[in-house]
């Protein structure tokens, strides 16, 4: 919690309730069950002091910092179960939302409250059928449900692989974001049009940073390579582990092999597929193709 926040009773009272329900639980009614606590430190004024201390802070000493969370946001609550932070809603980040032509799947339970500013319109999406959320399928598409509309001192709820939502109509707003960790690995993206999906992501920055470095160094890696990409074969991320498998087999073929043998019984159907393909496509001798995977969705 941020220091000079840390003596608000609602704050303390917000985080208090918060950690309480989420610490153990991922269930969608925990989460609904902090809006009380969120409720009030919308209303009572706290964060309004907080930002004019902040801007008093930053104008007095130019080498202070506040402790930034996405950007044009300030981090209030960091914690690996769920973060919380003030955003400032402008014009410009309505209409480069209103730009993209994909809508992403939430995946994390999400709370926005309206401070204070405009009201802010949601455009929301329902996904009817989410489970499995970490198997991409394009027959899942998203239904359109009516705009969601919320005004100062209004709070909206968004449950984790169910709900897709942006923003499309606000003039300037300041608002409450509570969201919790990532239920999933993979985010969808949708056609904002259609609600049929385009693609699937790391919903993790960290996921896609390590997927990063396990494709570089299958190709600059070395023989201490091997140990950590044998292990990375396990990674909870589906689309980890089969990077993992690609890269082992540019720096020990065998030990690919091995791995893909392994990965006939991955819990996820695309990498079974992708491993049965591969086997079945190559001599001993041979490496995996990196376009047996990327055929199929990850």
């Amino acid at each position: 919690m941020i220091e000079n926040l840390s003596a608000s009773n609602s704050l303390a009272r917000f985080e208090s309730t918060v950690l309480e329900r989420l610490k153990d639980s991922n269930r969608f009614d925990d989460f609904i069950a902090c809006k009380d606590a969120f409720d009030d430190l919308l209303l009572n004024g706290d964060l309004t002091n907080y930002l004019n201390s902040e801007l008093s802070k930053s104008l007095g000493d130019p080498a202070y910092y506040p402790t930034a969370g996405p950007e044009r946001s300030l981090m209030i609550i960091d914690r690996p179960e769920y973060k919380a932070f003030l955003i400032f809603l402008s014009q410009i980040d309505i209409a480069t939302s209103e730009q993209r032509r994909f809508i992403a799947g939430a995946t994390g339970h999400q709370m926005i409250g309206c401070i204070s500013g405009s009201p802010i319109t949601f455009m929301k999406f329902r996904q009817p059928n989410p489970e499995p959320c970490e198997v991409f399928d394009r027959e899942r598409g998203l239904i359109r449900e009516a705009d969601v509309v919320i005004a100062a001192g209004q709070t909206v709820v968004f449950e984790a692989s169910r709900d897709a939502f942006c923003p499309t109509k606000s003039d300037a707003s300041l608002v409450l974001r509570l969201t919790t960790t990532h239920l999933c690995h993979t985010r969808w993206d949708y056609d904002k049009r259609t609600g049929e999906p385009i693609r699937a992501v790391a919903a993790s920055l960290v996921d896609s940073r390590v997927d990063f470095a396990v494709r570089t160094l299958g190709r600059v890696g070395n023989a201490a390579s091997v140990p950590v990409l044998v292990n990375l074969c396990d990674h909870p991320a589906h689309f980890i582990r089969w990077s993992a498998i690609q890269a082992l087999a540019m720096l020990a073929p065998d030990k690919a092999v091995s791995m893909l043998e392994s990965a006939r019984r991955d819990v996820h159907p695309h990498i079974r597929e992708a491993a049965h393909r591969t086997l079945e496509s190559i001599n001993l001798q041979e490496t995996p193709s990196n376009g047996n995977y990327d055929r199929i969705q990850q």
